[in-house]
């Protein structure tokens, strides 16, 4: 593979970023002069010189969150620990890492805001004075008639659950090499971002620009599961910084750096009623939950929507009311990691279950029996519209059940408390969404424009008859390559070592929408038909010049290991490459 590190330009210069240690600050001065005399050291920048250059992100939260000030770099005031308050530029890394331990940093320590619940009514102590809340936005669910399933329950049972803060960790690192070229105004920025296009909005208005004038590279990146996401500060500053020097710049993320403050999957709290028939049926639930999203909404409050894909889980409930927060906190700022908000409701779901099962005297996979939809209701219609059909969610459970000996350790479990020792068996189901409609986050800010779901690409003969396949995803290790390969070959009738997928994705060369990126196992359901849709197109156009040649009808082309032939005739037949040059001759 090939990966950001990898890369190199002449006169590359490296940057280290220097990080508050406190998690709520005011920044009374920043001293740079022992960093500036390290031999090799080109420039240290501030928030107040990126400031200046730079504009502040765009928001997707309705009012006020919308009035949110969001640098690449902390501006007077540090939110989170881990925040960027300086960047040291120098010749060599390690002048970098030096330099970077001699810039000095006064604070003013502010009280943190730590408790989403008490920042959902926190008037004095604000993340963001200037919308005078620490509420970023609210959204209310009501399917069905959850007070009427109440009014028939035999039992009613109250949980405060908390789905806690966590992060993921790929082997490589955000990293950025980015360089700015002043006699044309443009950017050049490698980087491993999982969705550059979709974000490019917010890339271009940061650097006060247009589309033509930043080119946007990604080749292999080693590993996402979501949290290379919201690194697109990282972009810009990285950009700026090489604006700033006259050179190109590279960063390199440490583990240290990504643990602290990359991105962390935002932590659910929830205040959970929840009606149970004395049989076990589950009629209802009525939620009020918190996402902590950290200082900033670089992408969160996205959670608030994005979890009603999957909203009864594996169950039948049909009624459901919900009162959905995201709060600001002194954090560090949260984005989607694996089972982005799913996760966390279909955990609520299911401890839910556990709940009502231990009051009713159930078994926990009796229960389930009793609520999951079966694989003989299916196709599915869910309370709000979403269709299941694909899943046996009690055929899983129960196989689940048999592979673990489950009768044996029930059994086991009572043996051993009455010694004093205690077992813990637990059961849950999750099930998951894939391909994301970008109408949802309408659910939340109806002005949001960016909606539905799109995918791009191109397959192209080349004029000697091989094909060339470009992508607008951006791949790390699913094999998109080789599933395009294999399409494109079978769709063509050509052998699979005459098709080259392009590495990566580039933004001035490859196809793309608004949408492109690899996140929301999205590559499956767009990215593969979006391959397909080319391959069929191109295959049509081969067999209408084929038909030509042969002086056939159309539908008695055959196209197999790179050749065209007449349907009971092999013998008569045209290459690929023939038709190419023909294609490409007569334009």
């Amino acid at each position: 593979g090939r990966f950001v590190d990898d890369f190199r330009m002449p006169g590359q210069l490296y940057a280290v970023l220097v990080r508050s240690d406190l998690a709520h600050a005011r920044i009374k001065s920043i001293s740079v002069e022992g960093a500036l005399r390290v031999p090799g050291v080109v420039g240290v920048f501030t928030g107040e010189e990126i400031a200046r250059v730079q504009q502040p992100f765009p928001q997707l939260v309705p009012p006020p969150a919308s009035d949110v000030v969001d640098y690449s770099m902390a501006y007077r005031k540090v939110r989170y620990q881990g925040e960027p308050v300086a960047a040291v530029v120098a010749e060599s890394l390690s002048a970098a890492q030096d330099a970077a331990e001699l810039v000095e940093v006064e604070y003013e320590p502010l009280k943190p805001v730590t408790d989403p619940w008490k920042a959902l009514e926190e008037k004095e102590v604000l993340v963001h004075e200037n919308i005078g809340t620490n509420v970023a936005a609210r959204v209310d669910y009501e399917y069905g008639d959850y007070e009427a399933a109440k009014a028939r329950a035999d039992l009613i049972v109250r949980r405060d659950l908390v789905f806690h803060r966590f992060s993921s960790t790929p082997l490589e690192p955000n990293a950025v090499l980015a360089s700015y070229d002043a006699s044309t105004d443009s950017y050049l920025i490698y980087c491993n971002n999982q969705m550059p296009v979709f974000l490019s909005p917010a890339i271009l208005r940061a650097l006060n620009t247009t589309a033509d004038r930043v080119r946007i590279v990604t080749s292999d990146i080693g590993g996402g599961f979501g949290v290379k996401i919201i690194n697109y500060t990282y972009l810009v500053l990285v950009a700026l910084l090489s604006k700033l020097t006259g050179r190109p710049v590279k960063w390199v993320e440490t583990r240290r750096e990504h643990m602290l403050a990359s991105s962390h999957g935002a932590d659910r709290h929830f205040k959970v009623e929840a009606a149970f028939s004395k049989s076990g049926e589950l009629l209802g639930i009525k939620a009020v939950t918190v996402d902590d999203i950290g200082a900033y909404a670089r992408h969160e409050p996205a959670g608030l929507t994005v979890w009603a894909q999957v909203a009864p889980g594996a169950t039948r409930l049909r009624n459901l009311s919900m009162t959905m927060y995201a709060v600001f906190t002194n954090k560090c700022p949260a984005g989607p990691n694996r089972g982005f908000s799913r996760a966390p409701h279909q955990f609520m779901i299911e401890r839910i279950l556990n709940a009502g099962a231990r009051e009713l005297g159930l078994d926990q996979v009796e229960i389930r029996k009793r609520n999951y939809v079966t694989k003989d209701e299916q196709p599915y219609v869910t309370l709000n519209g979403c269709v299941y059909d694909g899943g046996d969610y009690v055929g899983a459970l129960l196989a689940a059940a048999e592979a673990l000996g489950y009768e044996r350790w029930r059994a086991e479990k009572e043996r051993a408390r009455k010694e004093g020792r205690l077992i813990g068996i637990g059961f849950a189901c999750t099930l998951d969404s894939g391909s994301p409609n970008m109408g949802q986050v309408k659910m939340m800010n109806p002005r949001v424009p960016n909606v539905g779901g799109s995918e791009a690409a191109t397959v192209t003969v080349t004029f000697d008859g091989k094909v060339l396949v470009k992508l607008s995803s951006v791949p790390q290790g699913q094999s998109h390559e080789t599933v395009a390969a294999q399409i494109v070959a079978d769709v063509l009738g050509v052998p699979i070592e005459d098709v080259t997928v392009a590495r990566g994705f580039d933004s001035h060369s490859h196809p793309h929408t608004i949408h492109s990126g690899t996140y929301g196992s999205r590559f499956a359901g767009f990215g593969v038909g979006a391959v397909l849709g080319a391959a069929l197109k191109v295959r049509e156009r081969i067999v209408k010049l084929a038909a030509r040649l042969l002086e056939c009808s159309p539908e008695d082309v055959v196209l197999e290991d790179g050749k065209a032939y007449v349907a009971g005739s092999p013998e008569r037949y045209v290459s690929l490459r023939r038709i190419a040059r023909t294609a490409y001759s007569n334009v």
